[in-house]
């Protein structure tokens, strides 16, 4: 017999679609969740790279600005000098002088000198004439290093044709100190000079970004000043840098290795910031833990909000469909099998069981269902089709099924396993004998209905192996027992089809 396709629902399929959906919602979110974080760390990335790169070029700018106000300053105070019309006026190299005036001139210079320089930590502010004469601050360290030539060599440091002065640092190789020279008149120049090591104070910023390293350096790249260590004074800018510098005077650049902020200065100095990138990283990859920390927890709030939402929308679908799939499956009056699953279930089972089985059918008809009908209400003869289906289930255990397959007929599907064909006719007499018997004490009790029936009992055998098969002979030993006069249990055998249609 061809099986039936049944397009229903099922509650198998509602509980695996629970956690399909919960997986389902699981990975859109974690999706969803990635693609956010993804784009997060993308714009957390950017925004970082341009927050650093605005904080080191503002820094940047800031130091140029300390270091020419500062060198400003120098200028300035050597400025004042003018103030004096003997100091730029007076020579020294005027042999024609009155020696009495020249000490008297001299000293007044000194004087003039000193007081200028008093009010910085300068370590030269003096004089020097072309005759390699001096007066006023003069350092030993500043004439070991000039010698004899002093003067020529001072002057050669003014390349400003303008203001007639110039700036240097570095010069014949000392980068301990810091040179500013100015002509006074043709003979005369003068000299101001700072240790290198001033220019701490310059670059000193507490709000300078953790591991900023600031350089200054000149048109060759020889270090005038770093704030890494003072040993690097007169040392070549570090290749790496240098290299990503180029011919850069007043540029932001980012490289593997550094961030790089370059600024030109007075006397073409520039000033030089730069920022390991590993420290940018360790800031950026604090940021990517907290985005994926919190990515992670709003994934897993997403998931169980998601799982609790599955359950609430699944679980009453899955009551719904159990229900109706029940419904679809019993007999609304007595709760067994409707015919329609008695018969799927007892084609199952034949089919479970191989061709060794051995089966009974027991089609079970309430005698007289017409006349009680007839004689009484709806009410009264549903409550005995329900006494029925009562008996059957006190009598029989799950392992049997249990259907109604007719307005007053019931069947009854028995297996037998490992019984030989006269055993299981003489169990399936013992089932009938009982049942008969049941129906007899429920009628014997007090208020108790008064019902008897009659079974048609067919045993499966090598040609009788499906339920059409089963059915029709069951049925037509039940028809031998009602016209034997009811309240008995007839086998089929096949006689009884000839004695039938006579």
């Amino acid at each position: 017999m061809a099986k039936k396709s049944n397009a229903k629902a099922n509650p198998h399929v509602i509980r695996y679609l629970k956690p399909l959906l919960i997986f389902g919602y699981g990975l859109i979110i974690l999706i969803a969740v990635a693609i956010l974080s993804r784009l997060a760390i993308v714009k957390t990335d950017t925004v970082l790279k341009n927050k650093v790169s605005s904080m080191a070029s503002s820094l940047n700018v800031q130091m140029k600005l300390n270091l020419n106000s500062y060198l400003d300053r120098i200028e300035t105070v050597s400025t004042l000098i003018f103030a004096s019309e003997e100091a730029y006026t007076y020579d020294a190299t005027n042999t024609a002088l009155d020696e009495y005036d020249v000490l008297e001139t001299e000293n007044e210079i000194t004087n003039k000198l000193y007081d200028l320089c008093t009010m910085d930590n300068f370590v030269d502010f003096g004089i020097v004439y072309s005759n390699n004469h001096t007066i006023g601050k003069i350092s030993n360290g500043t004439k070991d290093q000039f010698g004899d030539k002093i003067y020529d060599l001072l002057s050669a440091i003014i390349t400003n044709d303008r203001t007639y002065d110039g700036w240097a640092a570095g010069y014949r190789d000392n980068f301990k100190r810091i040179y500013y020279v100015k002509r006074l008149n043709d003979n005369a120049i003068l000299v101001v000079s700072v240790y290198s090591t001033e220019l701490a104070a310059v670059f000193n910023n507490p709000e300078a970004l953790d591991g900023t390293e600031i350089r200054l350096t000149n048109p060759n790249n020889d270090i005038i000043y770093s704030s890494v260590s003072l040993k690097e004074a007169g040392t070549k800018l570090p290749d790496k840098i240098a290299s990503a510098v180029g011919n850069e005077t007043s540029a932001a650049i980012m490289d593997e290795d550094y961030l790089i902020t370059v600024n030109e200065s007075k006397n073409d100095w520039c000033v030089i910031c730069s920022i390991p990138t590993e420290i940018i990283l360790k800031e950026k990859n604090d940021m990517y833990k907290y985005i994926y920390i919190a990515a992670a927890l709003i994934a897993l709030i997403a998931v169980l909000i998601g799982t609790f939402l599955s359950v609430k929308i699944t679980d009453p679908i899955s009551d719904v469909v159990t229900n109706l799939d029940s419904k679809a499956h019993a007999d609304q009056l007595t709760g067994l099998f409707n015919k329609r699953s008695f018969e799927e279930n007892i084609e199952k089972r034949i089919e479970e069981g191989g061709v060794e089985s051995r089966h009974a059918m027991l089609l079970i008809d309430v005698d007289s269902f017409n006349e009680l009908k007839n004689k009484n209400d709806k009410a009264y003869s549903d409550n005995a089709l329900k006494k029925v289906s009562e008996v059957l289930r006190n009598e029989f255990t799950q392992g049997e099924l249990l259907g109604r397959t007719g307005e007053d007929e019931f069947g009854v599907f028995v297996s037998f396993d490992d019984m030989d064909k006269n055993s299981v006719k003489e169990s399936a007499k013992s089932i009938c004998e009982k049942l008969i018997e049941c129906f007899h004490e429920e009628a014997e009790e007090e208020d108790a209905l008064k019902l008897t029936v009659s079974i048609g009992v067919s045993l499966s055998a090598e040609k009788i192996k499906d339920y059409p098969k089963l059915y029709s002979t069951a049925s037509t030993a039940l028809e031998t027992a009602k016209n034997r006069g009811k309240d008995t249990y007839v086998f089929y055998e096949k006689y009884l089809e000839g004695v039938l249609k006579k």
